[in-house]
Order: C-alpha cells, then structure tokens, then sequence
C-alpha cells in the first residue's frame, strides 16, 4: 500500500516555532496553496485552527471554492488570482482578494457596487520579484481609483521577495526599502505584508503586520512522510536491460525490487538511475527510467528484500533518512515542487 502518513503534531510544532519568531500567531498566515504543498489543505486548516493564526492563504478563487466546499469558514486570503465568476461566488464567505493591476481594482469594484457587498482586497505591488502586482509608482492612482467604489475595503498592501533564500540579503534588503516607501503613509489599520519562510528567519526586520509561512510550516520539522511496498522482487543475470530505453545494464547477477509508483504518483522521473529509497534501513539506488507507475531499485546484498517489504520514499527508516530536500536535490528541483506535486489520488494518512 502506498500512503503519505502528515503528524499534525509536527505541523503544529512547526508552526508555534514560527509564532516564537514573529510574537505571536496572530501575526501568522499559513499557506496552504497547492493543497498545502501536498498535506491536504482542509486538514491542514483543522490542524491549525485552534492555534489561532491571522487566517490561511490559498492561490486562487478555485482553491477557495473547494475548501469552503469542504467545509473550510475560516479566513482565507486569495494570493495570486481569480476568476470574476468564481470570487461573486465568494463574496458573502470571509475572503479576501487580491487587486493586481487597474483592471481587477474595476472589476472587483463594479462586482461589490452591483451585489452591495463589502469586499476586503489586498493590493500587491511589484517590488521586484517580476510577477504580477502594480509597480510602485502606480500605487497613489491605485487607491484613488479604489477609493471611488465604497464597497471596496484596502485591508492590505503586500509584495513577496525573489531572493530571501540567495547568498546574501542585500536584494531582499533592496526590495524591503521599495516595499516600504511606496506604503508610506497609508492608515495604520491597512496590514502590510512581505515576508516568506525565509525571510522570516533570516530579516525580522520585513516582518511588518503579517508573515507568509509555507515550506517552513511543512518542513521545519518535517510533517510527511510517504511510503510503498515491494511489488516484487527478481534476480536477474549480468547484462539483463532494466526500463524503457535500456539506460541500465546490469554488470553482475543483481536483485531487483519494482515498486507499485511512478512519476504519475509524484516521483520524479528524473531520478531514474540517480535516486534512492530506503528498504529495510538501507538505501536502494533506482535503476532504469522511472515508470508512469512502476519504479525498480537495485536491492543486491543484505539484508535480504522480499515482496511486501515497507519502501520508504521519504521519512525516516532505521537509521536512514530521506528529506525533501534530499529527494528534491537528487532529482534536480526544489522541495516545494516535489511536494506540491504530490497528486490528490495518494491516500493520506493523519496522525496525531
């Protein structure tokens, strides 16, 4: 059985480490985009909720909708974007929306204007990173154009840093400045916020109103751990080809073990001939290309593997251990893309 087993002690502890940082969890939004990062957004929500964190933030209208259809009431916070049709869907929940550019600020004003609902919006500014948001220039005819439509409430200004994770602070630092006089002189009660996971722990001073917590919460201490079991174990000669396009010739009589996942259950198919799992506390390096659904590791030697044996993908086993950034490394991306692509078909398991 192939399961991801998520310790909401773990995410709990997680989180309170990040409530330290920042004096309280008032201050705190957990991220839970990406069916946080993986975890399971509506549970990780439940987990979190009598922590009393500022609310949750998700990407966009979509993922809202599914966790208010889940059951979710509590505040969310969309980060990235909507669909107009999605957010009228919203505007009686408690959510909060971003504004990008002139055009959603009309939008959104005329949608609130026609419904007669107050809508919390959030404007981002472009400080650097790129993406989507205003740039700072922009922001004095951005709240004079909010300002026209009395259904339309500026609860915040944020931004995000591209760098807090570099070598050095000094873009962040860049970005901070920017992100603190285009703000200048906005009321007290508009929060501001900026600071990511990285940034927390590393520039308290971009704390402001609110932090953003996302890889952290999951991988401070790390909440999940993802296991399968041997489908089948055989030996085969010297010289036998082992996957699709024979990129692995076997150079001695070699045991195989084939387990039942595949990059269509999230592992990387580049960690064919590059990655490993752990059987039996030992680390087993994949051999040949990582199927849709099969992936075959080499498991010659002792101890002894057999059918059912329990293969850890991440997580612990005896004394070995398997991170996400470990994993992630090894298949040449980031613990935030192996996690968050973790497909919704995997069973997930929830421990205390």
């Amino acid at each position: 059985m192939t399961e991801l087993v998520i310790r909401r002690s773990a995410l709990v502890h997680n989180f309170r480490h990040f409530a330290r940082l920042t004096g309280g969890s008032r201050h705190i939004i957990p991220v839970v985009k990406a069916n946080a990062y993986g975890h399971g957004a509506s549970e990780v929500v439940r987990a979190l909720r009598a922590e009393k964190p500022w609310g949750f933030t998700v990407a966009s209208s979509q993922e809202a909708l599914e966790l208010r259809q889940q059951g979710i009431r509590d505040r969310l916070l969309i980060l990235s974007y909507w669909e107009l049709a999605e957010v009228a869907q919203l505007l009686k929940t408690k959510t909060d929306v971003i504004v990008w550019n002139f055009e959603s600020i009309r939008q959104l004003g005329d949608l609130s204007t026609r419904r007669r609902i107050r809508t919390n919006i959030y404007l981002k500014i472009d400080t650097g990173a790129s993406r989507i948001g205003i740039f700072p220039h922009e922001v004095k005819t951005a709240l004079a154009l909010i300002a026209r439509f009395p259904f339309l409430q500026l609860t915040g200004v944020f931004s995000h840093f591209a760098d807090a994770e570099g070598k050095t602070l000094a873009y962040t630092k860049q970005q901070w400045s920017v992100f603190q006089h285009a703000t200048v002189g906005l009321p007290s009660n508009v929060l501001r916020h900026i600071s990511c996971t990285a940034s927390t722990i590393r520039f308290s001073q971009s704390h402001a109103d609110l932090v953003r917590i996302g890889i952290g919460l999951y991988t401070h201490t790390p909440v999940l751990s993802w296991s399968t079991q041997v489908l089948q174990v055989k030996k085969l000669p010297a010289n036998a080809s082992v996957g699709y396009g024979r990129t692995f010739i076997t150079q001695r009589p070699t045991s195989i073990a084939i387990l039942p996942i595949g990059y269509a259950d999230g592992f990387p198919r580049s960690l064919s001939n590059r990655g490993s799992v752990l059987i039996r506390g030992k680390l087993r390096p994949v051999i040949g290309r990582v199927c849709m659904n099969l992936t075959m590791v080499d498991v010659t030697g002792a101890p002894a593997v057999q059918q059912g044996d329990t293969a850890v993908i991440l997580g612990r086993q005896g004394r070995g251990e398997l991170t996400a950034a470990k994993v992630a490394a090894d298949a040449g991306t980031i613990d935030y893309e192996l996690l968050s692509r973790l497909p919704a078909h995997l069973l997930r398991r929830y421990d205390r």
